[in-house]
């Protein structure tokens, strides 16, 4: 019976030490779950901090092609500014040319009509002019017959 008692013993110590075992295994099965999910967490940062590196360098580029276009629109705003000057102006000077070239031809206008009436004065002082001489060359011919 002793023997029987030290089996049962001895058979409750192996049922236990089974028992650790099967928890020994859980916790070798869990531990290694647990290095796993270490290994893909240490993986997934590498990519995040990869990804976070691209983004970065991504928004590097995109603050300087803002910078680029913000200059660009400045300069476009400046050639608007200075397009809409000349067109003012343009519009002056159009107007400008047209007021000169309505004189230029009122002025042309008044000298044509100036130089007619010259004509004119100047045809009839040469006609009055002729008359006279003539009538005096009558005259002086009229006395030399005379003589």
């Amino acid at each position: 019976s002793e023997a029987k008692a030290t089996e049962v013993v001895h058979a409750d110590r192996m049922a236990e030490l089974g028992r650790r075992l099967e928890d020994l295994a859980k916790i070798a099965d869990i531990d290694k779950k647990v290095d796993d999910l270490a290994e893909r967490h240490a993986l997934a940062l590498g990519q995040a901090d990869e990804k976070a590196d691209g983004l970065a360098a991504g928004l590097a580029e995109a603050r300087a092609r803002e910078a680029g276009l913000e200059e660009r629109l400045q300069a476009w705003d400046k050639s608007h500014c200075l397009l809409h000057t000349l067109e003012v102006h343009s519009g002056a000077l159009t107007e400008k040319v047209a007021s000169l070239d309505d004189r230029q031809a009122a002025d042309s206008t008044d000298a044509r009509a100036q130089l007619k009436s010259f004509r004119l004065q100047h045809t009839e002082d040469m006609e009055q002019a002729t008359n006279a001489a003539s009538t005096a060359l009558k005259e002086h011919a009229g006395e030399v017959m005379k003589i």
